[in-house]
């Protein structure tokens, strides 16, 4: 199965779940409840950038979801795979330290190949920053998951990340296996945005054109 075809799979599959949309005040997430996992998030890095720096806190339970309707250190425990990897990302938001907090929840993680997680996918994340650093200008950040069968505690593993951006007008995607294989330098893993759109206009919670 080449690779067209396998994206069309994926992103074509239908999506049957509770899904809400939780507003974190810095961003939101559309979460499902049944999964007990994000599907994406959106973020606006605006302009100008900011100058202070917080350190992230520990991950914790988001109040607004059920205990039982979310990820927990249980899921993860044990494991040397996996890191909790966070879709919108403490480094959009360590200037504030409220912002930091809230981002560290388990709606906003997911299992992430360690090698994914400290290397490319890490790549990705400084690059978008420097972006909004250098050029001045908002951001939006749209970053989600593409779950498979396989479970790490109760929680389904994504097959893989992604990640587009609204910079000055055009939309950007990325879209990673993850997996250890993962290494490859970031242009690789350009897409269309196409199907970033394709797949989140499918959850139904809004239409990107």
């Amino acid at each position: 199965m080449n690779k067209i075809v396998l994206l069309l799979v994926l992103f074509s599959c239908p999506i049957k779940a509770q899904i809400i949309e939780l507003d974190m005040s810095y961003y939101t997430t559309v979460f499902d409840t049944i999964l007990r996992q994000p599907l994406y998030s959106k973020h606006m890095l605006s302009a100008p950038p900011c100058v202070n720096y917080f350190l992230r806190s520990s991950i914790g339970i988001n109040k607004l979801v059920s205990y039982k309707n979310q990820g927990n250190y249980n899921d993860y425990k044990g494991n040397k795979i996996y890191d909790r990897g966070h879709l919108v990302p403490v480094i959009d938001f360590n200037c504030d330290s409220l912002a930091v907090k809230k981002v560290d929840v388990y709606t906003n993680v997911m299992p992430q190949a360690k090698v994914l997680n400290r290397g490319v996918w890490r790549d990705l994340e400084n690059y978008i920053k420097i972006l909004h650093e250098v050029s001045n200008q908002n951001i939006v950040v749209y970053t989600g998951v593409v779950v498979g069968y396989r479970k790490l505690g109760k929680l389904k593993i994504p097959l893989f990340w992604y990640k587009m951006i609204l910079h000055n007008g055009q939309y950007y995607a990325w879209l990673v296996p993850n997996n250890s294989q993962s290494i490859q330098p970031l242009p690789a893993y350009i897409v269309s945005p196409e199907i970033i759109k394709e797949r989140i206009n499918k959850i139904g919670i809004e239409v990107i054109n």
